[in-house]
């Protein structure tokens, strides 16, 4: 075994993980202007030779990455969006009871309301307040019709229950109140006019 050629420019290389570098030799690349890469120019890095210019915004000036991507900013708020939908839901679910009128009422105007912050861009929502606005309309439509048909009801056949809770209260024997039930049927079923 011999030793390994010598390096033009003269010398062995060092042997491998001593931590020495080679002596620069004539071939190799001279070093960076202004003696390496010092830290970065106040307000950001110069723009690269060729004249690219930097991207737009703060990406790398000192502290902070540029603004961030749409969709991560505040969140805006929904309440008055969902309020409506809920409320619509609501009163859609329970017209029977009445109260169904009074929640629609309440989820249209709280719908119109978040309809239009969604439009001057104050809240989020639209979806949501134009569905709960649509959703408390039906509400109030639908009560109403029930309320209308119900008094209907009780208009046409209001004597006849009338007089089968009188003769319930003055009958006494159990035949007198299968008679009343059976007068009532009878009654109910054609209606005098």
């Amino acid at each position: 075994m011999g030793t390994p050629p010598d390096q033009p420019g003269g010398g062995n290389p060092p042997p491998p993980g001593s931590g020495a570098f080679p002596p620069p030799t004539g071939g190799g690349y001279p070093p960076p202007p202004g003696g390496g890469y010092g830290p970065p120019a106040p307000g950001g890095y110069p723009p690269p030779p060729g004249g690219y210019a930097p991207p737009p915004g703060n990406w790398g000036g000192p502290g902070g990455y540029g603004p961030p991507p749409p969709g991560y900013g505040p969140q805006q708020s929904k309440g008055l969006a969902v309020a409506a939908l809920v409320l619509g839901i609501v009163g859609v679910v329970t017209f029977f009871l009445f109260v169904g009128g009074l929640l629609g009422i309440v989820a249209l105007v709280l719908g119109i309301v978040a309809i239009r912050q969604t439009r001057k861009g104050q809240a989020g929502g639209q979806s949501m307040a134009i569905a709960g606005t649509i959703l408390g309309g039906a509400a109030i439509v639908i009560t109403a019709i029930y309320a209308i048909a119900l008094s209907a009801f009780f208009a046409k056949f209001g004597t006849q229950f009338s007089n089968f809770q009188d003769c319930l209260r003055h009958a006494t024997t159990a035949q007198e109140q299968r008679d009343c039930r059976d007068q009532f049927r009878n009654d109910f079923l054609s209606p005098s006019p």
